[in-house]
């Protein structure tokens, strides 16, 4: 049986995604289903809590399957059943496509595939096994984010990314004040260029976005702000930190590796047209 989850029921499934996908894949979580209840289910069977599954529609008409997970005995059947109750969801609530990231060579990626899903973007997900090993000099011009550099930030956001994948100025105020992470921009004289945003969750810390103006780029500013945010994360508990790329940007490919980032996994990113 799917239905809604209950607020007192998060945690249970925060710890069930945790041992599935990791503590790094994971910290967000919480944050997201806190804010959207509405927008998480549960699979249970013999009032067990055998599944669960996590979308966004706050970006309609484009809807996203943030995560969705199953006990390894679980997963014929229930994972389809899940998805299409998912995918009726944001549909509903006026969502005409949906995006969703999956493991390469998982069964939930054939799955997806089999429902008619198709291929937008093959990812890449990079690893510092030793972020004391690549930590370099952070310039005095990296600084924590303040309200008064959001116009830069915005700019950067329109320019570097697609609409589905864009920030908004709620969101960005949101990361600022949250425990256990941080929001890094790099000044140019007078104008924000460039951020990154890094959380940790124990001992482990997630890139979770960084970008420069194109007008900017080359100059060693993606260089300046991984820096810094490898510090921070280091000083913050985290030995490790993760991240994941388009498979055909070389050019951050080599950036991530000359800072010793190594490829672990592939991701799909996929989408469904209504």
């Amino acid at each position: 049986m799917i239905r809604n989850a209950k607020m007192e029921e998060l945690e249970s499934i925060l710890a069930f995604s945790q041992g599935l996908h990791g503590s790094y894949m994971s910290d967000n979580l919480m944050l997201r289903m806190t804010n959207q209840l509405d927008n998480v289910f549960v699979s249970e069977e013999n009032s067990k809590l055998i599944g669960y599954g996590v979308v966004s529609n706050d970006k309609k008409p484009k809807g996203s399957i943030i995560q969705v997970g199953f006990l390894p005995n679980e997963c014929d059947g229930n994972m389809e059943t899940m998805l299409t109750h998912l995918e009726d969801h944001l549909t509903s609530t006026g969502c005409t496509a949906i995006r969703a990231n999956v493991r390469k060579k998982s069964p939930e990626a054939s799955i997806y595939l089999q429902k008619g899903y198709s291929l937008k973007l093959e990812l890449d997900l990079l690893e510092c096994p030793n972020i004391l090993e690549h930590i370099g000099s952070a310039p005095e011009n990296v600084r924590e984010f303040g309200k008064s550099g959001i116009r830069g930030v915005l700019k950067t956001e329109r320019e570097c990314f697609e609409p589905h994948w864009r920030m908004t100025t709620m969101e960005f105020l949101a990361w600022q004040r949250l425990e256990d992470r941080i929001f890094l921009v790099l000044d140019n004289v007078v104008a924000v260029v460039g951020y990154i945003l890094i959380n940790v969750c124990e001992g482990d810390s997630l890139l979770s976005k960084i970008a420069v103006l194109p007008s900017h780029q080359g100059k060693g500013f993606g260089s300046d702000l991984l820096n810094a945010g490898l510090k921070w994360a280091h000083d913050n508990g985290a030995s490790t930190m993760r991240l994941s790329t388009d498979s055909n940007n070389l050019k951050a490919k080599n950036l991530y590796k000359n800072h010793g980032f190594e490829a672990i996994s592939q991701e799909l990113e996929l989408e469904m047209i209504y």
